[in-house]
């Protein structure tokens, strides 16, 4: 049995946070059964829970988790990932853009729900964990919305095996934090100053942030545009009345407190730290 987060949606669905906020379901499946979700695009699934059915960073609950999902998208063939998790038991289900032109690549793309034990108990040090496990996972899991719609089409491939043990790699997101921790209480660093496991700098980041970007990043969470390119940013408004510059900048011309550059907006919406925004941007540079 697996603990299964979802939501039955009506007719063709696209991804939206307005469409899939509310109305969220939490179940035990037995294994044998989580293909269904998997292969029914009227289900949106999640290894994440939220406190009284609503998708929100601030409703986020990962105390029954007991898998990891995981969603690829480039950058990680199905038959590698197969070698790569062989020892272990998981379901994969190819999405609908498997194999077809996406952004110039035909590639393998699916997602793979895996049974996990000694899971972290802290948010920080689990989404590194799952940072350091899935490189090659896409940015959106690593977000406290992250959900997955199923594909009538799917390919199934299950694996039998042992749960996949986070103990020794969960340490190493601890350590690595910590240290971290401790090189910016040593060297005064300001947080704009900080660089990321990766090697780049915030400024670095800042500095390469477009129009484009923005649009990417909000429209990976969920966030809806409209054909003149304004969108909506808060889950009580009918009209799309924000805006994003080509600077960046995020004007919601019906909330000060919803206007900012796009960290700010991924801390407001996600609830991410200032540091987890940069980390989620920056997969989209």
């Amino acid at each position: 049995m697996i603990n299964l987060s979802y939501i039955k949606l009506k007719g063709k669905v696209i991804d939206n946070y307005t469409s899939t906020l509310k109305g969220w379901h939490n179940k035990m499946v037995n294994w044998e059964d989580m293909h269904k979700p998997m292969s029914d695009s009227r289900i949106q699934y999640s290894c994440y829970s939220w406190r009284n059915g609503c998708k929100t960073g601030i409703n986020f609950d990962r105390s029954k988790q007991n898998c990891l999902c995981l969603d690829v998208d480039s950058g990680m063939s199905i038959q590698k990932f197969q070698k790569m998790f062989s020892k272990y038991t998981y379901i994969l289900g190819t999405t609908k853009n498997h194999m077809k032109d996406k952004k110039g690549l035909i590639v393998d793309r699916f997602r793979a729900v895996i049974k996990a034990i000694n899971i972290p108990d802290d948010d920080l040090v689990y989404f590194r964990t799952l940072e350091l496990l899935a490189p090659f996972n896409d940015a959106q899991t690593l977000t406290k919305t992250a959900s997955f719609l199923g594909n009538d089409n799917a390919m199934i491939i299950r694996n039998n095996g042992k749960s996949l043990d986070l103990h020794k790699i969960g340490l190493v997101a601890k350590e690595q934090i910590e240290q971290e921790k401790l090189e910016r209480e040593a060297n005064k660093i300001d947080k704009d100053l900080l660089s990321n496991s990766y090697g780049f700098s915030v400024e670095m980041v800042k500095e390469q942030i477009t129009r484009e970007v923005v649009i990417d990043v909000l429209e990976s969470i969920g966030v809806e545009f409209n054909s003149i390119g304004k969108c909506r940013l808060r889950e009580d408004e009918n009209t799309f009345s924000a805006k994003v510059y080509e600077s960046g900048y995020v004007k919601d011309y019906g909330s000060d407190d919803m206007s900012g550059d796009v960290f700010h907006i991924l801390m407001e919406l996600e609830g991410m730290t200032f540091i987890e925004a940069v980390r989620y941007v920056r997969n989209y540079i």
